[in-house]
């Protein structure tokens, strides 16, 4: 398989030299996943390098059956050994595709939009077994499901929800798991563990088969009656296990007894004979005949090609860090964890800092412009390096043009003398003089120039950038602390950092002595320094997660002032150039807008005249920055009069300048204070982009498309912006832009990039995952162990498989590493049109049309019983599925043709997305729910459900609470399956809400304890008896609220227990694109119990079976919903 972890523009070496070396060496197999075996248990089918792969069940050398730039994993042999299925995301998403069993007749047996993951053939050849989450359902599970080999329309297999769905051979049975933790996270015990069922085919009865209180996963048959299948139950570790059916309590058997390495993939050949199971890096057969057999390691080799170890990638267009030269005549940027320069000129050629596969970032230049400093993982921990000019291209010229000279002098020196030619000797040499400086080797040339002193009046050292060609990097800061953000000072002699998780260091450059600035935990912190170098402003955040501003001397010297003091979210100051003035961003009124403060209380009493006439001075200052000179003692740096700043009462003068809908970012003040540029997602009339304002609010102008502002100009003239991953210098104030890109192409070891990306995320995540004692492991350990896998992926999806078993040994929730995706077609969404329907004859029957859906829309609705037949004019061919016919007609009105009572009738309808159908089918959900309720309280109980813990779902929460709890004697509050967010207290706030007194108007009897002016509160608020609804899939902000229903103690929680997922998480993206969730953050009960694995656990206790999902239709038999009904009534009647 020819890909990389690059994407955008990433080519394979491979490709390049495809033509002269076709094939090459065979290597070992490091890294098989996803085995299956062949019916007679001879071959083994395996993903590596994100293609399918057949060997002998000996092992030996593995033959490719694909080779395609998207990633092939799941196989299965079909009962005759004939064929072989398998995923493959060819068409976009995860599909289900067939071949034969030497690789070829590839053809897609599934065309969806929609994910699928394939299991197994059915036991008669005759269809694929799969699982998916594809219908909208408001249950966070996947359901089982199958399609005919030949293709499709795809149904249920039952109606209960379910995943890897297997068939015993004489098709009597069909095994599933319930349950939907992962399966890379190890040890979890919990409510949404793994178990096995099975549904006996004939009469359709459920039967749960395993109850082991950690995951059993994975059923296969060997043979009718022995189920094998994935267990954790001993050793902490996942092994093979095998169980009888038909017995009474049968006892699970241990086929395998790894220890400390889990078994992460297998299957059993047809005949019940064999298995083979994968194994960290390795496959294993199982001989089952034999009850003392050991798992057999195979040695696997294939054929490979160099293009699988190297890439090509341009990274031209990924630029994720810029920053003008003091000078603003070079650029610096980041592109692919890699510095580049160039000079701002046309077609100026681009020039590479840094090289290998450590990753930089923070650039900034030194104020004399002949630094660039930076961050680099290059020795194992973050690390502070600085760059500077090696060699020039013009001293290159020189040089060579010098040796040309020197060998022409010497040529003419060794001719023989042309004795016709006139005497013009030159004056005698001082030999002495002559053998001394060639002794000392010295350039004549050089030691007759004159000297140049420090206050040379040419050009400036920071010239050299522009044409710059060979670079010398060394270290600053290189420790055994994680060191990054290198902030240099306007004096040029100190650099502040951060270390760790927030800890502001500043380091003297002349002493190398350090000192800290402010200890911290808070990964957020950002400072500026003041322009004369005697104060810093800091956001730093407690332990409220206040975000406030302080302002404290550089050198240590003074107290460190809060000059915001406001229980929100204020950060990124900015200073003026002659330091009076302070900007930055608040939400202490809802969204974050832009605010400003005069640190010099003297500006506060000029008049505005006076104002304008102190910004025109302040402007011209300015004009007439430059950067600092080397070459001075001094720098040439001048501080200027020290400015007192007035910053106790700062908090109590603060002006509000921006006030636009939505947020405001992206901040910098001008050098002058007179005017700010900022991003505002919604600036005057909606449109959002980059805007400047005046100090006072007023005049604000859009002068861009939005883009992230690095920095500005020393002068204000400029502003260096990221625009789609290319770097741009904005003039200002008009906002004319221009792109200053970069021309490069790197070379990818994919190997190393691999090394690096995997250090990256296991020392990001030991520095801040929010367990002091990374749950008692020990992780540099577990690094090194899984680096060696880590180091033999060469996908992304190989990647990301490994990094997430890896992060899995955390047991922990909000975890989880993302691929960027790879090749393959894009995915294409289908339209979908509200309605429930089945495969008949000639096309689809509508079982259901939604309420409200874009099939239930006046005199051209479709109604249950018709048959859809054909799509804009053209009917359904044989096997062709109505999503397949869909894809591309979102939001466009097509025609549909169905067959109603014997005739054929064309309809307009306007299909929806996906998304779409999810809410719909989530309004219908709730709408019947509310109407049970109402129906078995006799009217008396209302009921909502909260869908998320998010704004949306709180002002829904808010007008369902008045529509549905208004003049009830008790409500419902639904928790179920819902995924999470942070309103938790908004929410306790309304149902928690103290009453201390009651209105009554005159003449409004109806009046009684709770009645309450609505526009006194913060929120409606709801005082009658509540009883509230969780179950396993109540996740994360949805659990704390059930803890807290519990703890408060505000009625009865209802079902089962919450999942045990609660940790705050943020994110971080590694050099590819691929993204790395990031728990930083724990939750904890009153009495010290972590939230995290400790899931809410309800006063009734009510688990929701299989039977009850299979029921009745549309959503099954809800024993929960009818016991919490009656638990409220006996209260209300109490």
């Amino acid at each position: 398989m020819h890909r990389s972890f690059g994407h955008a523009v990433v080519i394979s070496v491979f490709a390049l030299i495809a033509a002269l070396a076709p094939s090459a060496r065979a290597g070992v197999v490091d890294l098989p996943r996803f085995p299956s075996i062949s019916p007679d248990g001879s071959q083994i089918v395996f993903s590596w390098r994100g293609d399918l792969w057949k060997v002998s069940s000996d092992g030996g050398q593995g033959v490719r059956l694909t080779s395609h730039t998207a990633t092939e994993t799941h196989s299965a042999w079909s009962p005759d050994g004939s064929h072989i299925a398998f995923n493959s995301e060819r068409l976009g998403a995860n599909n289900i595709f067939i071949m034969r069993a030497d690789g070829s007749g590839v053809r897609a047996v599934t065309d969806t939009d929609r994910p699928l993951t394939l299991s197994a053939f059915s036991h008669d050849g005759e269809h694929l077994l799969m699982h998916a989450s594809m219908e909208g359902d408001v249950y966070r599970g996947s359901r089982p499901y199958r399609v005919s080999a030949s293709g499709g329309p795809i149904t249920r297999l039952h109606d209960a929800f379910g995943h890897s769905p297997s068939m015993s051979p004489d098709g009597s049975n069909l095994a599933f798991v319930r349950g939907e933790s992962s399966s890379l996270r190890r040890h979890y015990r919990g409510p949404a563990r793994r178990n096995i069922w099975v549904q006996n085919t004939s009469t359709g009865d459920f039967s749960q088969i395993t109850e082991w209180e950690g995951n059993d996963d994975a059923p296969r048959f060997a043979g009718n009656a022995l189920m094998l299948f994935l267990s954790d139950r001993e050793n902490e570790t996942v092994n093979l296990y095998a169980k009888q059916l038909g017995r009474t309590n049968p006892t699970a058997r241990a086929l395998t007894r790894f220890e400390g390495v889990d078994v992460h993939g297998f299957d059993v050949s047809r005949d019940g004979r064999m298995a083979v199971v994968a194994v960290w890096d390795a496959l294993y057969t199982v001989d089952l005949t034999n009850d003392r057999a050991q798992p057999r390691k195979l040695n696997l080799t294939a054929p490979t090609d160099a293009g699988d170890d190297i890439a090509l990638k341009n990274v031209s267009r990924d630029v994720t860090e810029a920053a003008l030269s003091p000078d603003g005549k070079v650029m610096a940027y980041v592109a692919y964890g890699r510095i580049f320069v160039r000079s701002v000129d046309d077609n100026a050629p681009t020039r590479q800092v840094t090289r290998g596969h450590d990753r930089c970032a923070d650039i900034a230049w030194a104020p004399c412009g002949t630094i660039l400093y930076f961050s680099s993982d290059r020795d194992g921990t973050e690390s502070i390096y600085r760059a500077t000019v090696d060699a020039t291209r013009s001293e290159l010229i020189e040089r060579v043009r010098s040796a040309r000279n020197g060998q022409q002098e010497q040529a003419e020196e060794s001719a023989p003398p042309d004795e016709d030619a006139p005497d013009e000797t030159a004056p005698e040499e001082n030999p002495e003089a002559n053998d001394e400086d060639a002794e000392n080797g010295e350039n004549n040339a050089e030691s007759d120039a004159p000297k140049r002193s420090r206050d040379d009046k040419g050009p400036h050292p920071a010239e050299r950038w522009r044409d710059a060609v060979r670079f010398t990097i060394d270290p600053v800061v290189q420790q055994r602390t994680n060191d990054r953000r290198p902030v240099p000072a306007p004096d040029g002699k100190q650099l502040s950092f951060q270390r760790e998780r927030g800890d502001i260091v500043i380091l003297d450059l002349e002493s190398g002595e350090e000192r800290t600035f402010i200890e911290s935990w808070s990964l957020w912190n950002e400072w500026r320094w003041s322009p004369d170098a005697r104060w810093i402003a800091y956001t730093i955040s407690d332990s409220n997660y206040n975000w406030e501003i302080y302002i404290a001397p550089s050198d240590g010297s003074g107290d460190h002032v809060n000059i915001t003091m406001h229980p929100g979210r204020d950060a990124s100051p900015r200073w003026s150039a002659d330091g009076r003035i302070l900007a930055f961003v608040s939400d202490r009124i809802e969204d974050s807008d832009v605010w400003l403060v005069f640190l010099d209380r003297t500006l506060e009493r000029k008049t505005a005249a006076e104002m304008d006439a102190y910004f025109e001075e302040a402007k011209k200052q300015a004009r007439r920055l430059s950067p600092l000179d080397p070459r001075k003692d001094d720098l040439g740096f001048d501080p200027g009069d020290a400015v007192e700043l007035s910053l106790r009462d700062a908090y109590l003068r603060l002006r509000r300048v921006t006030s636009f809908p939505g947020s405001e970012g992206n901040l910098e003040l001008m050098p002058a204070g007179d005017a700010l540029l900022f991003s505002a997602a919604g600036g005057a009339g909606g449109d959002g982009g980059l805007f400047t304002i005046k100090w006072n609010g007023s005049d604000h102008s859009r002068i861009g498309p939005m883009g992230s502002v690095q920095h500005l100009s020393l002068d204000g003239s400029k502003a260096t912006v990221i625009r789609g991953g290319r770097a741009q210098i904005m003039a200002l104030p008009g906002g004319r832009s221009e792109n200053v890109d970069l021309d490069a192409t790197i070379r990818i070891d994919l190997a190393d990039q691999a090394s690096q990306m995997f250090h990256e995320a296991a020392r990001r995540l030991g520095m801040t995952f929010y367990h002091p004692t990374m749950k008692d492991l020990d992780w540099d350990e577990l690094t090194m162990r899984y680096h060696t896998l880590a180091i033999r992926s060469r996908t992304p999806d190989e990647f990301s498989w490994v990094a997430n078993r890896f992060l899995g040994e955390l047991n922990a929730s909000h975890m989880g590493v993302n691929p960027p995706r790879e090749g393959g077609a894009p995915v294409q969404a289908a339209g979908r049109l509200g309605i429930d329907k089945s495969p008949v004859d000639r096309g689809f029957r509508v079982d259901r049309v939604l309420e409200f859906g874009p099939a239930d829309r006046g005199e051209l609705a479709l109604e249950a019983g018709d048959i859809i037949t054909g799509v804009e004019f053209e009917p359904l061919a044989e096997n062709e599925t109505l999503t397949s016919r869909l894809r591309g007609t979102i939001g466009r009105e097509i025609t549909v043709t169905v067959l109603r009572e014997g005739e054929e009738i064309d309809l307009l309808i306007t299909p929806h997305s996906y998304g779409a159908e999810v809410n719909l089918r989530y309004d219908d959900w709730q709408r019947h729910n509310a109407r049970l309720v109402d129906e078995w309280s006799g009217g008396r109980i209302g009921y909502l459900h909260i869908r998320s813990m998010g704004i949306p779902a709180l002002y829904e929460f808010e007008r369902d609470l008045y529509a549905s709890a208004h003049a009830k004697d008790g409500l419902l509050i639904d928790v179920r399956n819902n995924g999470g967010g942070w309103t938790t207290d908004r929410i306790l706030a309304s149902i928690m809400a103290p009453v201390h007194a009651y209105t009554r108007a005159r003449g409004d009897n109806d009046a009684g304890l709770d009645s309450y002016p609505q526009d006194r509160l913060f929120i409606q608020r709801y005082t009658r008896p509540v009883n509230m609804l969780c179950n396993e899939n109540s996740f994360s902000n949805a659990e704390i609220i059930s803890h807290a229903f519990k703890t408060l103690g505000r009625g009865t929680l209802v079902g089962e227990q919450t999942y045990g997922g609660v940790i705050s998480t943020g994110g971080f993206r590694l050099i590819d694109g691929t993204t790395v969730r990031e728990p930083f953050r724990g939750w904890y009960l009153l009495d010290g119990t972590d939230m995290e694995n400790n899931g809410a656990i309800p006063d009734i206790i009510v688990p929701q079976t299989p039977e009850d999902e299979s029921a009745e239709r549309p959503y099954g038999l809800d024993r929960q919903l009818r016991i919490a009904v009656e638990d409220l009534l006996s209260r209300l009647d109490d």
